[in-house]
């Protein structure tokens, strides 16, 4: 037999002090790494609360709070109940594809809803314009209601919670429809070449598209650009009739030369969407079609997790830091600058679960980008439309180059579709009209006079090119 000795001496062999040793270091190794991760949580925590707390005294809006704060400060509260009623009301209503107008009318002529308005085949021929006559004769009260409303240039306080991502932003929706509806109010006053009726849906839509002016994350702009590209669109349709003095397309002119003010919306957009991600929680990020691949799902579910750790939050407010004065610089180039550091980042994204998180949370900041550049070009393509047909009327020939319209105040950028290059512009050989055109952002020179030509015959890329015509 063995004895008790032996069993305690195999227990004390090197193999047991060496196996003892082993667990001993790993138990210390896993305890130092705990603690060193620990504190770096730790330290980013306090460090992401220095930088906010900071932010926020300097009055940037870091979080629900300061984002509640400054869209009561910047807005109005004058018109508030009636902008809201109105909007409502024209989106749910009179434009919705599965009502007539509004219960109060007995208007139920199928032949005339305005679902058939947007039909192709039909658009712009008489059958077009008398449906649109009866459908505005049925809403008039309803657009008088619209003029009516005035704005003070501010934007008009709509209720809007704000909670991260999830805020949501019926209001600013909303206002596309009236301002869809005006458009067509404007169509047809043009098409009856009523001049006050026209010229008073131009500053209805300018009234709504200021009273809806919210440019505290990158949705609530893009909206925004949307109501004022439909001002501008139907303003150059109308450019091809004769509806218009020469006091009138100075009176459009003035309305036109609003530029943005690019480096303080730049900055309140990315300070806005920063604000949301920081308030955000993790079911914020937990949207997948639930066809989608497992390990997309998965992948996504990892990555809404990651959020909760301080590290990666502060990675994400210090690259958007990075983001922040990019504008300072002006508009021009303000996409490209935008898409350099995104591809700095789609380079770090191999090695860094950082820099996946903060591409994956923040999206394409150089599309916002390009499109507020696309949105200016437009604004100043129009602005060059009208008074392109100003001189027309007022000299009695077409300008032989854009740079003659010096005289109505427009500065060299203002005929440019880039800095150095001028619109394309052309004046038919019977001399009635002239065609300008610039091209999408994504194109590096404005489309040649064939390719313009298509684009008109099919209404293709209708934000980038003008037909004016004077008797």
């Amino acid at each position: 037999m063995n004895s008790p000795n032996s069993a305690v001496s195999r227990r004390m062999s090197p193999w047991y002090w060496r196996s003892l040793t082993g667990l001993i270091a790993l138990a210390l190794i896993v305890t130092s790494v705990t603690v060193v991760l620990v504190w770096h949580e730790l330290d980013c925590q306090s460090k992401l609360a220095s930088d906010m707390d900071r932010a926020r005294a300097l009055g940037v809006v870091v979080d629900n709070e300061s984002m509640t704060q400054r869209y009561r400060e910047r807005s109005t509260m004058s018109g508030s109940q009636e902008w809201g009623e109105i909007a409502n009301l024209v989106s749910t209503r009179i434009l919705s594809s599965r009502t007539a107008w509004f219960d109060a009318t007995e208007f139920t002529n199928d032949r005339l809803h305005p679902s058939k308005l947007q039909q192709s085949e039909f658009k712009g021929s008489e059958e077009y314009y008398q449906t649109l006559g009866a459908f505005l004769d049925e809403i008039q009260p309803v657009i008088a209601q619209i003029k009516k409303l005035k704005t003070t240039g501010r934007p008009v306080w709509q209720p809007i919670h704000f909670e991260g991502f999830g805020t949501l932003l019926p209001s600013l929706q909303n206002s596309r429809s009236v301002m869809h509806l005006l458009g067509l109010e404007f169509e047809y006053a043009v098409h009856i070449v009523d001049r006050e009726r026209a010229m008073q849906a131009v500053d209805a839509m300018q009234n709504c598209i200021d009273a809806c002016d919210f440019s505290f994350c990158y949705v609530s702009k893009l909206v925004n650009i949307a109501c004022v590209e439909l001002q501008y669109m139907a303003i150059r349709k109308s450019l091809d009739s004769s509806i218009w003095t020469a006091e009138d397309l100075s009176q459009l002119m003035a309305k036109m030369n609003r530029p943005m003010d690019i480096p303080r919306e730049w900055k309140d957009m990315v300070d806005g969407e920063l604000a949301m991600a920081m308030q955000s929680e993790l079911n914020d990020f937990m949207y997948f079609d639930s066809d989608a691949p497992r390990f997309v799902i998965e992948t996504r579910w990892l990555l809404s997790l990651g959020w909760k750790l301080p590290s990666i939050r502060k990675y994400v407010w210090d690259e958007t830091q990075k983001y922040r004065n990019l504008a300072d610089a002006g508009l021009d180039g303000l996409g490209e600058r935008a898409h350099k550091l995104e591809v700095a980042l789609e380079a770090e994204k191999n090695g860094s679960w950082n820099a996946t998180l903060f591409s994956q949370m923040t999206g394409s900041k150089s599309s916002v980008a390009k499109a507020l550049e696309g949105h200016d070009m437009v604004r100043r393509l129009t602005l060059t439309s009208i008074a392109s047909k100003r001189y027309r009327l007022e000299k009695g020939q077409w300008p032989t180059q854009l740079s003659d319209l010096a005289v109505f105040g427009l500065s060299e950028r203002d005929w440019q579709y880039k800095s150095g290059s001028p619109f394309g512009y052309h004046v038919e050989e019977d001399g009635k009209s002239a065609l300008l055109w610039g091209n999408s952002t994504r194109e590096t020179e404005p489309a040649n006079l064939e390719k313009l030509r298509e684009d008109m015959e099919t209404e293709s890329h209708a934000n980038y090119w003008a037909k004016v015509t004077t008797p």
